[in-house]
């Protein structure tokens, strides 16, 4: 659920609308993407919010919550501990010097 820290421009009605048509135009709202050997990272920053919001109301820290599966937190997460990986890999595959 979008909060009201998204301003009155946004009405709740469109934002399902707004949803469907990044996703037509983008794919999945996580996702990453590797062209020319650059990295681009969408990320659902405001389903990210709102699954802060609810560990938030849980009272959970950050370090005890279990992110929701598929949801943001658990891209960030996923994406955080792929991407190490491979950059260590590199490394030790003498491509990256660091």
């Amino acid at each position: 659920m979008y909060r009201d820290s998204l301003g009155n421009a946004f009405s709740l009605k469109t934002l399902p609308k707004a949803r469907e048509r990044y996703v037509s135009h983008f794919g999945a709202p996580n996702n990453k993407e590797s062209i020319a050997n650059h990295t681009l990272v969408f990320f659902d920053a405001p389903k990210f919010v709102d699954e802060d919001f609810q560990r938030h109301g849980q009272r959970m820290t950050v370090k005890g919550w279990r992110p929701i599966q598929g949801g943001s937190w658990a891209f960030l997460k996923n994406f955080s501990k792929r991407e190490l990986h491979a950059v260590l890999s590199d490394q030790r595959k003498g491509k990256l010097k660091g």
